[in-house]
């Protein structure tokens, strides 16, 4: 759509708008006001503000004579043309625009008089205007600045002379409110000089200050004839504010308290005057009843009347001493304790690396602790193996309800056999790989401390015996002592990794380390030696279950001994092991500890 070109006509009035995209000036005739037109140079739509002016410039001479002689504090009353919503402009703002506080949509500002505006007495027609000869009557604005600056246009026919005074006398004017009637002022006459007429003259035609303030109309509120001791005594216990009076009560004891809604459980701030009512919650604008709160039952503060009851001063407080020499030497003493303790342990760390692998294993088995549970695991392994073996041999008649009652022991026998060797092999390979010379706390046979040791046992027991079930069907016809031997080191071999990965990964599921698979590459010693350690126990522990298979209860107790014993001692095997590997942990520390050649290096 092409941008209409402005009328030509005289009583046509321009209005001037901005385009919001290349910001050109452009001007557009006031019947297309409120309508969108296309801006010639960037083609953007846009919508001219305000409404069309109704009002011709021809015929209508009153609308011409109400525009000139509207004063600027003059309230006019508009209709926006888009949300149809009142609004109000002043005299001074006629022919701009104004934004629509509803909507912001543009206004253009007519001469609209509001409905609170006062009948102005309009002045008699006058039927002729007389020009000036060599004056250009288009081409001027009211304000006397060219037509090209004006928002409107005003012709020959809207420019009116002074009017005649009216032969009516004028209504009276409007009684002003009290707020607004001029204060009297009383001028004292007696400092003037009268000898001096010019002096007096430029001290007369000095204004007045402007008062910006008028008590005028205000009634005085009768005279306070209260005492002084009445005053205080109005005071709360503070002194700080006086007490409410009677007209006062209802407006004090207003108060604020929270609801929460309904539906949605919104926090909403009410006040108690609209207890009763509903309020509407902004989250999901349902409507929640506002009900007055509990009471809460406070102990009412008695007044101090007895002497007694009146409070003593205590003693002076004296300043708080300084504790920061205290704090210091509190921190040092926590200090040195915690460095004697990372000294007393890397200590042990560099000895438990110097002294070897049979130095740390005789050493550990020669303790109290390990040698009272060698021999308690013998006696009760001695026991569940002699019970099963004459529970078999009954058989027949009423010994074999003998046998029954045996294979009954037996299987308690066995059951605390596992459980209380289970907890030994577990803390003795725990405290061997971290170092740690003795043990001491033991875990109770309590069933909630052992029992989170059952699946890494079990899952790296059925994984060691794997190999063994494989290797005792291909051994048909060789003697059984080779096929206990060998199937005993595959079994030791392969045991060993595989509870050291679960125990250093804390989970049972972990049967693969890399820290384990990094250690076989990085020192192949440490596993050679640990292979060695197996090969001189495979024969033992297969002697020692040989002597178990025997007939006799002195098989039976020689064979338990040396089972618990052969044992014992491949735990701490394991133990050491671990603690060989977890030194590539914080990046080798065993080559920086235990081998004097790298230090002279």
């Amino acid at each position: 759509m092409q941008h209409p070109e402005p009328s030509k006509t005289a009583g046509d009035a321009l209005l001037q708008y901005a385009c919001p995209r290349c910001q050109a000036q452009l001007q557009a005739s006031t019947r297309l006001a409120g309508t969108r037109q296309t801006c010639p140079t960037c083609k953007q739509s846009i919508q001219l503000p305000g409404i069309p002016s109704s009002a011709p410039a021809t015929g209508e001479n009153s609308t011409a004579r109400e525009i000139s002689n509207i004063p600027a504090s003059a309230r006019l009353a508009l209709t926006c043309p888009q949300c149809q919503k009142r609004a109000f402009a002043r005299g001074s703002q006629l022919g701009k625009t104004i934004t629509c506080e509803n909507c912001l949509e543009d206004i253009l500002v007519v001469a609209t008089l509001a409905e609170s505006q006062e009948p102005v007495a309009e002045p008699s027609p006058i039927t002729a205007v007389e020009s000036l000869p060599g004056q250009d009557l288009k081409g001027t604005s009211p304000g006397g600045s060219p037509a090209s600056e004006s928002p409107i246009k005003l012709t020959t026919d809207d420019l009116l002379p002074e009017p005649s005074p009216p032969s009516v006398p004028p209504p009276p004017p409007p009684v002003p409110s009290p707020s607004s009637q001029p204060v009297e002022e009383t001028y004292d006459l007696d400092h003037l000089d009268l000898e001096n007429p010019k002096a007096v003259a430029e001290q007369v035609s000095k204004p007045p200050a402007e008062k910006e303030i008028s008590l005028e109309g205000l009634t005085a509120g009768p005279a306070d004839t209260r005492s002084t001791e009445q005053i205080l005594q109005s005071l709360d216990p503070l002194g700080t504010a006086p007490r409410a009076t009677a007209d006062q009560a209802d407006t004090n004891n207003s108060y604020r308290f929270s609801i929460n809604c309904l539906l949605c459980g919104t926090r909403l701030n009410v006040s108690s005057d609209d207890i009763g009512g509903e309020v509407r919650c902004p989250d999901c604008h349902s409507h929640t009843t506002i009900r007055e709160p509990r009471k809460e039952k406070r102990p009412s503060s008695k007044p101090l009347t007895a002497e007694k009851d009146q409070l003593v001063p205590g003693p002076p407080i004296e300043p708080a001493r300084s504790v920061s020499n205290e704090g210091k030497k509190q921190a040092q003493a926590f200090m040195e304790k915690a460095r004697a303790e990372v000294e007393s342990k890397q200590e042990q760390f560099t000895e438990t690396a110097n002294r070897g692998w049979w130095m740390t294993i005789l050493s550990s088995m020669v303790q109290i602790d390990i040698a009272i549970r060698i021999l308690m695991h013998s006696i009760i392994g001695f026991l569940a193996v002699l019970t099963l073996h004459y529970g078999l041999l009954m058989e027949e008649g009423i010994m074999a309800m003998l046998g029954l009652f045996l294979f009954a022991t037996s299987f308690i026998f066995f059951l605390a056999l596992g459980a209380s060797f289970l907890v030994s092999v577990v803390t003795i390979i725990e405290t061997r790989a971290n170092g740690d010379h003795e043990i001491e706390n033991w875990p109770s046979l309590i069933l909630m401390e052992w029992i989170s040791m059952v699946p890494y046992m079990g899952i790296s027991l059925f994984i060691a015996v794997i190999p063994l079930i494989i290797w005792i069907p291909l051994t048909e016809g060789l003697d059984p002592a080779i096929v206990l031997s060998v199937g005993s080191m595959l079994t030791l071999l392969l045991f060993a990794p595989v509870i050291l990965s679960t125990l250093s990964a804390g989970t049972p599921a972990a049967i693969v380390s890399s820290r384990v698979m990094a250690s076989i590459a990085l020192r192949p010693s440490e596993w050679f030696k640990f292979a060695g350690f197996v090969l001189l126990l495979s024969p033992a522990m297969a002697g020692s279950m040989a002597l178990l298979g025997g007939s006799g209860p002195w098989p039976i107790l020689a064979g338990s001994a040396s089972f618990m014993v052969t044992s014992f001692f491949y735990l701490h095997v394991v133990g050491t092991l671990g603690f060989q590997i977890s030194c590539y942990r914080d990046g080798d520390r065993l080559d920086q500890l235990g081998e004097p050649g790298d230090e002279d290096e």
